[in-house]
């Protein structure tokens, strides 16, 4: 391995450290709902910019006193020579800068699905005893319906329902 590959994976790695760090932020004084994870997690797959923007970047520019600049990154690399600097600097730069942003995704997305498997978890372990083949027949066909017209579903008592269903009719809501 060359030096500057060497100097690039470690760039990389830094920026995923980093970005994971970031991530672990995002959803800090919150209580999201299923349909908050359901909007992220499809945001992040579409990279719709409404939610892409309010996820963590990397930020080299050292505006903020803990910002991270491509000095400091340098000295994290390990690179003392000027000229390394001058021939590999900026490409070391984009290298942390989308392994930062990538790792952000990655783990944003990760909470996301582990919190709507959480609650579909909890559904039915609250009611397996009302769960049937046929009903989870039922629930798989559905589930697998909205997902091909790009439907949003969420998880109600022991039933899928559409989003703006009648729940006040069971009819409507089963699948």
């Amino acid at each position: 391995m060359t030096k500057f590959q060497e100097h690039n994976k470690e760039a990389e790695r830094i920026g995923t450290c980093h970005g994971r760090d970031a991530a672990s932020w995002y959803w800090d004084n919150t209580e999201p709902s299923e349909a908050v994870y359901q909007r992220v997690l499809q945001g992040i797959s579409d990279g719709d910019p409404q939610i892409m923007d309010t996820l963590p970047h990397a930020v080299l520019s050292g505006e903020n006193a803990d910002d991270m600049t491509p000095a400091r990154l340098y000295e994290l690399i390990g690179i003392t020579d000027e000229r390394w600097i001058t021939y590999t600097g900026q490409e070391l730069c984009d290298t942390y800068e989308e392994a930062f942003n990538s790792a952000v995704s990655e783990a944003v997305e990760q909470t996301c699905i582990e919190n709507l498997r959480r609650s579909v978890k909890v559904v039915i372990e609250a009611d397996i005893e009302l769960v049937t083949p046929e009903t989870l027949s039922r629930w798989a066909q559905g589930i697998a319906d909205a997902a091909a017209e790009s439907q949003h579903v969420s998880i109600d008592d022991t039933y899928v329902v559409e989003q703006g269903a009648d729940e006040g009719n069971p009819d409507e809501r089963i699948w």
